[in-house]
């Protein structure tokens, strides 16, 4: 069971991601930069539940929730 949960986590940090990285028309290396300073896949990685049964829009929608609850700290 545990390595369903990984591989479900590790496809919605794949999807999540790309979405995010194509609302803002981000290459890869330019989405690992944002990443490094706010932390994105491991918000996915720790709270997979947030994103699991949200469709690709919204995934982007929290994530820019989350950014901005980071940035405000």
């Amino acid at each position: 069971m545990n390595d369903l949960r990984e591989k479900n986590t590790i496809y919605l940090m794949h999807v999540a991601t790309g979405a995010y990285a194509r609302a803002y028309h981000m290459t890869p290396r330019e989405f690992l930069s944002f990443d490094d300073a706010h932390h994105v896949l491991r918000y996915i990685r720790t709270c997979p539940d947030v994103f699991d049964a949200l469709p690709e829009s919204e995934m982007v929608k929290e994530i820019d929730a989350y950014v901005s609850r980071c940035s405000a700290h």
